[in-house]
C-alpha cells in the first residue's frame, strides 16, 4: 500500500504511526479472549490458522486484484513471504493458540507482550543499536517481570501450568525474529498490501497441512461462539498485516514493537469483560516490570534503531 504520509505535513506524518498503534492495538487486544473463546468451543489450533489465513488471504488478494497489484513470486519474494509468513504467523500462532488453552488469555497476552524485551535483545545482538545502560537496564527489569509469569505458572493447575507457560515464549521469538527480518530484508519496490498478501497466502500454505492432518477443517456454520471468533480473527488479520508492514516502514520495527503497551491494556480489560479475568497480584506486579522495561527501552521512540540496511547489505536470497 502506497503510504498517505508522504502526501502529509511532518505533524500529522509523524502522528499516522501513533494512530495506527492505537488502532491495531485495541483490535489484537480483543483477538486473545476470542481465541480462548474459539478453542473452548471445539475449534483446534490448526483449523484456527487455517480460516485465518484463508479469509485474511482471500480478502487481501481480492483488494490486490482491484488495485491492480497482485504480489511478486520471483525468488527473493517468495523467501520474503516464507519467512514472513510461516515464522510470523503459522508457527506462532499455533504455539499461542496451544498454550491459550490451557492458561488464562490475559496471561497468554502477556507472554506475547514480551516480544519486544526479545527483539531488543536480538537488535543488541545484531549490532543495530548500541549498547547503552538504559537498554540493559530495560531488558533486566522486563525479564524480571516475565520470569514471574513463569512463576504464575507455577500456581496454576498445580504447577503443571508452568510448562505451558514457558511453551508459551515461544511465540515472542517467533515474533521479535520476524519484526527484524521485516526492517532489514523489505524488497524493494512492493507495497504494504502486495507483501502482506503473499505473506498470508504462504502462511495459510503453511497451515493448510497441520489443519488436515489434524483434521479441524471445518465450516463455519452454524454461526457459534467458537466460529464468530474466528471470524473476527480474520477482520483483525486484514487489517493488522498491512499496518504492521507500514509502521515498520514508517518508524522501524522498534517503534512497531511499542503496540505491545496498548496490547497489554486491551487484551486485559478484554478478557475481563468477555471472560471474567481478573489480575492476580504477581501478574499485576509482572504487567508493572514489563511496562517499566518498555518505557527504558522505547524511550528514543521511532530512533531507537539504525535505519534498515541498504539492499546490497540485506541477507535475503
Amino acid at each position: 500500500m502506497s503510504s498517505p504520509a508522504l502526501a502529509l505535513d511532518p505533524a500529522p506524518r509523524r502522528l499516522l504511526p501513533l494512530l495506527l498503534l492505537l488502532l491495531q492495538g485495541t483490535a489484537w487486544g480483543l483477538t486473545f479472549p476470542t481465541s480462548k473463546i474459539a478453542v473452548d468451543h471445539g475449534v483446534g489450533p490448526a483449523g484456527y490458522v487455517f480460516w485465518q489465513t484463508l479469509g485474511a488471504g482471500s480478502v487481501l488478494l481480492l483488494v490486490a486484484l482491484i488495485r491492480g497489484r497482485l504480489p511478486r513470486w520471483d525468488r527473493r519474494h517468495l523467501g520474503y513471504y516464507a519467512v514472513c509468513g510461516l515464522v510470523g504467523i503459522t508457527l506462532p500462532n499455533m504455539i499461542l493458540l496451544v498454550a491459550v488453552a490451557h492458561l488464562p488469555a490475559s496471561l497468554t497476552a502477556l507472554i506475547v507482550n514480551t516480544s519486544p524485551l526479545v527483539t531488543f535483545a536480538i537488535v543488541l545482538l545484531l549490532g543495530m543499536e548500541r549498547f547503552l545502560w538504559r537498554l540493559a537496564a530495560g531488558l533486566v527489569i522486563g525479564f524480571l517481570g516475565a520470569a514471574l509469569l513463569a512463576l504464575r505458572g507455577t500456581s496454576l493447575d498445580g504447577g503443571a501450568a508452568l510448562g505451558w507457560v514457558l511453551f508459551g515464549f515461544l511465540g515472542p521469538v517467533c515474533y521479535a525474529g520476524v519484526a527484524i527480518f521485516n526492517q532489514r530484508c523489505r524488497p524493494q519496490g512492493s507495497d504494504s498490501l502486495t507483501l502482506a498478501c503473499g505473506m498470508v497466502i504462504l502462511g495459510f500454505a503453511g497451515a493448510l497441512p497441520f489443519a488436515a492432518l489434524r483434521g479441524e477443517i471445518a465450516p463455519l456454520w452454524p454461526v457459534g461462539p467458537g466460529e464468530l471468533a474466528v471470524m473476527i480473527q480474520i477482520a483483525v488479520s486484514c487489517f493488522g498485516y498491512i499496518v504492521q508492514f507500514e509502521v515498520i516502514r514508517m518508524a522501524g520495527a522498534v517503534y512497531f514493537s511499542q503496540v505491545t503497551y496498548i496490547v497489554a491494556v486491551t487484551a486485559l480489560t478484554w478478557s475481563y469483560l468477555l471472560l471474567d479475568e481478573a489480575l492476580s497480584p504477581i501478574v499485576g506486579l509482572a504487567v508493572l516490570l514489563i511496562f517499566a522495561g518498555l518505557v527504558l527501552l522505547n524511550w528514543q521512540g521511532p530512533r531507537a534503531t539504525r535505519p534498515p540496511a541498504p539492499v546490497s547489505e540485506r541477507t535475503l536470497p
